[in-house]
């Protein structure tokens, strides 16, 4: 089981790098124009309480989760923290962090699907997510939704990559075993940024049993990385997992939505 890509396209890697470049810069435009006070026209109440969280980090309130707000998963408010602390206490800052991200994850975008069918359906797929309307609404919220596609991104594109290594030797083995473990580190650390990405272990846990049973030998060969990987993803999620476990009552939006 190998990902579809090209060999002329894997030879010449270097041939995106002008048209991928003119992507990112479209992606820039879009998010970061007038993000403030443009469009959006002001800060919704949302952005507001991330807006306070900053300021609470920043004060030295620390936590793997927040509960304020309804309670958030605290990944993406040190990122805006950070952005704060650099560009400003102002609402420039927290749009700034949601843009950056947002233009990550069309590279993230490009590389996945590189990896897996080649340059020009990963410049497509990298071109639509640059101007497709819900990326770029995101994109220009001071919100945390948008960093779990660049997480999650990453761990598939690691994956993927670990599972290509099919050179014998040991070199080839670290390489494989290393990426594997990158994979399983973007994987927990997806856990960290919004709510949908608990369903991030499901799809793995589902993939692995779909591996077992029509590819058994691809996923022998490579059993170690894939025990690699579900070691680092559960030690990245235990903190988050545990905390949750021993405050059940942290969740109010979770309560309220069911």
């Amino acid at each position: 089981m190998t990902s579809p890509t090209p060999k002329s396209e894997i030879r010449n890697p270097k041939s995106a790098l002008w048209p991928m470049t003119a992507v990112l810069l479209i992606a820039a435009a879009f998010r970061f124009i007038g993000v403030v006070h443009q469009s959006p026209p002001g800060l919704a109440h949302d952005e507001v309480a991330n807006w306070l969280i900053s300021r609470l980090i920043l004060s030295g309130e620390h936590a793997i989760y927040i509960t304020r707000a309804y309670g958030h998963e605290a990944g993406f408010h040190y990122w805006q923290t950070l952005m704060v602390a650099l560009i400003g206490d102002n609402a420039l800052a927290l749009h700034v962090a949601s843009a950056y991200m947002g233009v990550l994850g069309v590279a993230v975008t490009f590389v996945l699907g590189r990896k897996l069918f080649g340059v020009r359906v990963g410049l497509m797929a990298a071109g639509i997510t640059a101007v497709l309307f819900w990326p770029v609404f995101y994109g220009r919220l001071a919100l945390r939704a948008i960093s779990l596609p660049v997480f999650s991104g990453l761990s598939a594109y690691f994956w993927w990559r670990a599972w290509d290594f099919q050179r014998s030797g040991a070199a080839a083995q670290r390489k494989s075993i290393s990426s594997f473990a990158l994979a399983g580190l973007f994987a927990g650390l997806s856990l960290h940024t919004y709510l949908a990405a608990r369903a991030i272990p499901i799809f793995y846990g589902l993939f692995v049993v779909y591996l077992a049973i029509f590819h058994g030998r691809e996923l022998k060969a490579r059993w170690r990385g894939v025990v690699v990987f579900g070691g680092v993803f559960t030690a990245v999620a235990a903190p988050l997992v545990w905390f949750l476990w021993a405050n059940p009552g942290a969740e109010f939006r979770v309560a309220e939505v069911a």
